[in-house]
């Protein structure tokens, strides 16, 4: 019998990934997702419900009985701690209530964010998951404050809860408010209008670690049946890049002549100048590790953006 899994936020870019990955593997996978646009035609259930409506949760919960659940639901962007709080926070708890109720079997992974690590120092590099937590921003908050409420929940109700800390997820599908795609995006518009045109950046001199998404949906679904509930991984590729070699891997990959405007704001006191993990812990348990070089992550990423375009 194959394993039921539901997958939140089965929309968005990740869940996108993971819903395909998981029906190649083999899933019965059931999308959720507060919108009905566009829905994952690898699923093989879609179900509209809003994660701050307890009843509509409920019902889906009822109607696929998951083994599994992958909450990928969440708000990346924005300036309200509110808006951030409510969806990524009480909207976990309202998913966990929901689960106390109906199905207290079900594994959850709730993945969290590398951007909890906040402000780090050279010395404490690379990040292990025993890192001090020092949020800098609204969403880097909402993220450990949505981990500390898992970690309640499985400490006191004893639900089997995974966490996990990415760091910066790139490939094809990356929304355009994202640095790579953004650059990507960029670079395909100007290719589609002719052979010239001008790139305006931010901040190219910090140093990210970034992961592509095809890994992370693998790790996701090795912890899915073996992480250890109450734990938190770290899924990185162990190394920094900077911002600046993004981007002139990208503008190798293309024949126009492209200048790059830098507008970047000097005030901006939560740009974090170098950030990078260790996923140690998660290849002593899984041998996992990452697979897609980032020039191949690069590559795939200005493609998706030459053919949305092109389509367009």
């Amino acid at each position: 019998m194959n394993k039921s899994v539901l997958v939140t936020g089965a929309a968005g870019f990740i869940g996108r990934h993971l819903v395909e990955h998981l029906s190649d593997q083999g899933y019965s996978v059931h999308g959720l997702d507060r919108s009905n646009a566009d829905p994952v035609s690898s699923c093989d259930s879609w179900h509209i419900a809003d994660i701050m409506v307890s009843s509509e949760l409920c019902s889906a919960i009822k109607d696929t009985k998951p083994d599994f659940i992958f909450h990928m639901a969440a708000l990346i962007r924005g300036d309200s701690l509110e808006d951030m709080l409510n969806v990524n926070v009480i909207g976990t708890r309202q998913l966990l209530d929901a689960l106390l109720k109906f199905s207290r079997e079900t594994v959850v992974l709730i993945p969290g964010s590398a951007a909890e690590y906040g402000c780090v120092f050279d010395d404490e590099l690379p990040i292990t998951e025993q890192q001090t937590v020092r949020p800098v921003t609204a969403y880097a908050l909402s993220k450990v404050a949505q981990s500390l409420i898992a970690q309640q929940y499985w400490l006191t109700h004893k639900l089997p809860i995974v966490r996990t800390r990415p760091f910066n997820v790139s490939g094809p599908g990356e929304p355009a408010s994202l640095v790579c795609s953004a650059f990507a995006r960029g670079i395909a518009e100007i290719e589609k209008i002719g052979s010239s045109g001008t790139l305006t950046v931010g901040n190219l001199q910090s140093e990210r670690d970034f992961i592509d998404v095809r890994d992370l949906v693998r790790a996701y679904t090795w912890l899915m049946h073996n992480g250890q509930t109450g734990q938190v991984y770290n899924i990185c590729s162990g190394q920094s890049i900077k911002i600046q070699r993004i981007l002139d891997l990208l503008l190798g990959m293309t024949n126009c002549s492209i200048s790059v405007k830098s507008e970047f704001e000097k005030s901006d006191h939560t740009d974090i100048p170098k950030i990078f993990g260790s996923h140690q812990k998660l290849h002593s348990q899984s041998g996992w590790d990452p697979e897609i070089t980032i020039e191949q992550s690069l590559s795939d990423l200005l493609d998706f953006w030459r053919s949305k375009l092109k389509l367009s």
